[in-house]
């Protein structure tokens, strides 16, 4: 699984960071998870979007027996390369979340990063996690930009025929057409006042 910018010159870049590549043909296709965000700006709402909707819920259904994170902190706000700004908290909340995977079998390798406060903030939140403490309070993460959202529903729907977690329930069923009224009689009036309903007219709400 790969959280990364995909607009031309960041690792991995090109197919390899594709959400279209799934891993390869026969027993690896559905293995290869990449969200790729179209620009900068990707911050803590975006990637703890990508956590819950994506990296956990596979994640959880893949139920590997150790997660290594290769982790970057070229993400974090300030860095002058990465252009996002997610915060150090969030990379903190982010190492306690994934230590729901694997029994909390987590290692973290240390990766890119350009700006050395920034790197030491966000890595020292992931180690007091990996040690034991509560991660720190996140700032409110806010909504995710639409163009996020679009990234994280592209790469669901490319890989929700390999994993069960990601499809979308079906929506119910539409109600029968009402049949037409062949009675020739009118409805009273309403004897309140208000005139009838015109037939077939229906209320309905779909909160998706």
């Amino acid at each position: 699984m790969s959280l990364h910018r995909h607009d031309g010159s960041f690792f991995p870049g090109g197919r390899g960071g594709s959400p279209r590549r799934r891993g390869p043909g026969g027993g690896g296709s559905g293995f290869t998870l990449n969200v790729g965000w179209g620009g900068p700006r990707a911050g803590d709402p975006e990637y703890l979007a990508a956590m819950t909707r994506l990296v956990l819920p596979v994640g959880l259904q893949f139920a590997p027996q150790l997660v290594l994170v290769s982790a970057g902190f070229d993400a974090g706000r300030g860095d002058p390369l990465g252009g996002c700004l997610v915060s150090p908290q969030t990379f903190g909340l982010m190492t306690h979340l994934l230590g729901a995977l694997a029994g909390g079998r987590l290692v973290l390798v240390l990766e890119g990063g350009y700006n050395l406060g920034v790197t030491a903030e966000g890595a020292g939140q992931c180690l007091g996690v990996l040690l034991g403490a509560p991660p720190g309070a996140a700032p409110p993460p806010g909504t995710p930009q639409p163009a996020a959202l679009g990234a994280l529903e592209r790469t669901r729907r490319l890989l929700q025929g390999t994993w069960s977690c990601l499809r979308l329930p079906a929506p119910p069923p539409e109600p029968p057409p009402e049949e037409p009224d062949d009675d020739v009689t009118r409805p009273a009036a309403d004897v309140t006042g208000g005139s009838p309903h015109p037939p077939g007219r229906r209320f309905c709400g779909w909160n998706g």
